[in-house]
C-alpha cells in the first residue's frame, strides 16, 4: 500500500483469512481453497474477501462479498456501500486463486477518476506469496489519501525480499477521461508502467500519459497474488461508491 500519504497497512490479515494455500515456484500454480464465495471474471474465478462482523486491513474496514458484481456487459462492478440497519461501511477485494509472475496486466477503467473521493483507495496490484508485508508488491493505487488536491495515481514497487533495499514511488496526476487505460509489465529485472487515456489493445504503447520504468534488484522475484480492491482509507467517503472496470487482461512473458 502506497504510505506517501498515509501510514503502511497489513494486506498479509486478508490473505491468511482468505487462504489455507500450497505454493510453489512455478507460474499460476494452484491455489488450495477452502470453501469461499467466488465471482467469474475475464476467465478468472476470483475468491471474493467477506468478513462479516469483523474489521480487517487494509484500512480496518469490513469486506462484503455483496460488493462486487458482473453486469450484463461483463464489466466488473465494484462499490463502497453504506449499511443504515448496522451503521456500517463496507469495501471490497477480490483475490485470484492462482500465483501470477512474469508479464504484462492490463486494467481497462470506466468513469472519471479524478473526481473520486479522497478518502477511498481503487488497488489494482500484485502482493506477495513468499515475502513479508511491505516487500515484493507490484502497486496501481487511485487515491489521494485524504489529502485533496494532491495527485491521485500512484505506482508503487515494493523491494524485494531477498534484499534490503527500499520502495521505489511515483505520483501523477489522474485524467479526467471518462475511458483510461492502466498497464504494468513485470520481467527479471524491471518493471514498467504505462497509464492512457481511452481503452487501449494490450499492445498499443502509443502516446501515454505517462510512464515509469523501475529496474534492478529491487523488482521482485516470485511469484504474487493478483488482487483488487476498493476500500476506505480514512473517515467516511461523502456516499456510496460504484466504480466499472471494463476489462482486465494478462499475458505471460
Amino acid at each position: 500500500i502506497n504510505a506517501e500519504y498515509g501510514v503502511q497497512l497489513s494486506k498479509k490479515n486478508m490473505i491468511v483469512s482468505l487462504f489455507i494455500f500450497v505454493f510453489s515456484l512455478c507460474c499460476n500454480c494452484d491455489v488450495a481453497e477452502q470453501s469461499q464465495d467466488t465471482l467469474y471474471w475475464k476467465g478468472i474465478n476470483w475468491i471474493v474477501t467477506d468478513s462479516g462482523d469483523n474489521r480487517e486491513n487494509p484500512g480496518d474496514n469490513y469486506w462484503s462479498k455483496n460488493n462486487v458484481a458482473v453486469n450484463s456487459d461483463g464489466d466488473l462492478l465494484v462499490s463502497i456501500t453504506y449499511d443504515s440497519n448496522l451503521n456500517r461501511w463496507y469495501s471490497c477485494q477480490l483475490t485470484a486463486p492462482k500465483l501470477y509472475y512474469y508479464g504484462t496486466y492490463q486494467w481497462q477503467i470506466v468513469g472519471d477518476l479524478s473526481t473520486l473521493d479522497p478518502k477511498v483507495v481503487l488497488g489494482l496490484f500484485l502482493y506477495p506469496s513468499n515475502g513479508p508485508d511491505g516487500t515484493d508488491e507490484i502497486d496501481i493505487e487511485f487515491s489521494q489519501w485524504d489529502y485533496p488536491g494532491s495527485p491521485g495515481l500512484g505506482w508503487t514497487v515494493y523491494p524485494n525480499h531477498h534484499t534490503s533495499l527500499s520502495k521505489q514511488n511515483k505520483q501523477i496526476d489522474v485524467s479526467p477521461s471518462n475511458t483510461t487505460t492502466c498497464r504494468v509489465s513485470w520481467t527479471n529485472g524491471r518493471i514498467f508502467y504505462e497509464y492512457f487515456d481511452g481503452h487501449r489493445d494490450i499492445n498499443d504503447h502509443s502516446n501515454p500519459i505517462d510512464t515509469w520504468s523501475v529496474v534492478g534488484n529491487v523488482v521482485a522475484v516470485d511469484p504474487q497474488y493478483l488482487m483488487i480492491n476498493f476500500w476506505i482509507f480514512s473517515h467516511d467517503p461523502a456516499s456510496p461508491i460504484v466504480l466499472t472496470l471494463n476489462d482486465f487482461q494478462f499475458v505471460s512473458a
